[in-house]
């Protein structure tokens, strides 16, 4: 039986060999995280916690982020039900109400990991590879690091992807960082202005 799972946007094969690395190679599930643009670094930062663990930081490069956002916005985020992949003007229109409904549902409060992080004592990881795994009920993103092995896991539904995704291009505005890859259902949305009143 062959299995196959998307390793930085390439189909892995698993085999006997490299099956025994997956199997121990487990993901932390994260339960809570923030994101954030350093100017000092011109990345993006991730604060997260899993379960039973401090605060810890993932550092996200602008390139690697570009390659995971464009394989997502043409491979994954496609036509919605009932519309077909050529009816540009349909398929836009859905998506842009999805995204509003998304985003009007995002809180003001600011998150628990706001105080934890204050203190700066957390790890720190250097993300080189992100995998995405669509399940049945959401969408799972693995960061990956290099230097220590670590993988982290965050389960997103439809609206929470939606959410991570306007908060994501808002840093990316705030950082200056301009791309071809943003769709015109997020791009021009007026609910992204509010994402940036929330998060600043």
């Amino acid at each position: 039986m062959r299995v196959t799972y998307p390793s930085n946007y390439k189909t892995v094969m698993m085999t006997a060999d490299n099956m025994l690395g997956v199997i121990v190679s487990k993901p932390l599930t994260v339960k809570q995280f923030t994101t954030h643009y350093s100017n000092s670094e011109d990345r993006i930062q991730v604060f997260l916690a899993c379960d039973q663990s401090d605060v810890q930081t993932l550092w996200l490069t602008r390139r690697l982020l570009n390659s995971f956002l464009s394989t997502l916005f043409a491979k994954i985020i496609g036509a919605p039900s009932g519309t077909v992949a050529d009816n540009t003007i349909k398929t836009d229109a859905i998506h842009k109400f999805a995204q509003s409904a998304a985003v009007g549902k995002l809180s003001s409060h600011k998150s628990s990991l706001s105080d934890r992080k204050r203190d700066g004592n957390f790890e720190k990881h250097l993300i080189t590879e992100i995998d995405i795994k669509r399940q049945r009920k959401f969408l799972e993103i693995i960061f990956k690091t290099e230097e220590n092995g670590k993988m982290f896991s965050i389960r997103f539904t439809d609206t929470t992807l939606r959410q991570w995704l306007s908060i994501l291009y808002s840093r990316y505005q705030v950082a200056g960082w301009t791309e071809t890859f943003w769709p015109a259902w997020l791009r021009a949305d007026v609910s992204s202005q509010r994402v940036t009143k929330l998060l600043n």
